[in-house]
């Protein structure tokens, strides 16, 4: 079996669409993935007042008030967590009287440009090792839904019945 502590998973940014994403206070991993999904993937400039500022691939130009109120938490407790990760050497932190500049260290392990074609590896048995290659929304949806119907009952195939069960769907309310 493989070993589900390395490697990534593909995350789309409209996760923060969902109604799990955004309930309200954050917890600190929800906040660290929530930084890694708003750090540019390419280098840019972001224009604030007067002053623009050249924002790289990895970086991202905020302010504490926006995290605070994004995450649900107060601008002292945004600073402190910050402040942990900077400490943790997870993040760097460029203070300005404009706004902060963050810059996630690593950001290439968690959002790789590799060609994952490139990364993959025959084994002796043939089989192939590695990432899958990455896809577009329209692939993933269309993978998805050939996944759903070859899950369909095949006829004179006896399926379990569904109880309908739905309690672990109001334990979410815990969270």
């Amino acid at each position: 079996m493989a070993d589900k502590s390395k490697g990534w998973i593909l995350l789309f940014r409209s996760i923060r669409d969902s109604w799990i994403w955004n309930k309200k206070p954050f917890d600190p991993a929800r906040a660290w993935i929530d930084l890694i999904l708003d750090a540019n993937h390419d280098d840019g400039k972001v224009f604030t007042g007067a002053n623009l500022i050249n924002v790289k691939r990895g970086q991202d130009w905020v302010s504490v008030r926006s995290l605070a109120e994004r995450w649900g938490w107060s601008k002292d407790r945004v600073r402190k967590f910050l402040k942990t990760l900077e400490s943790d050497s997870m993040l760097r932190i460029n203070t300005t009287p404009f706004g902060t500049l963050l810059t996630i260290v690593n950001y290439d392990n968690f959002q790789t440009r590799q060609d994952s074609k490139s990364d993959t590896k025959k084994t002796p048995t043939g089989t192939k090792t590695g990432r899958r290659p990455v896809r577009n929304k329209e692939e993933l949806k269309e993978e998805l839904k050939e996944r759903k119907e070859s899950d369909l009952p095949s006829e004179g195939k006896q399926q379990p019945e569904d109880e309908g069960d739905t309690s672990w769907f109001d334990s979410l309310e815990e969270y």
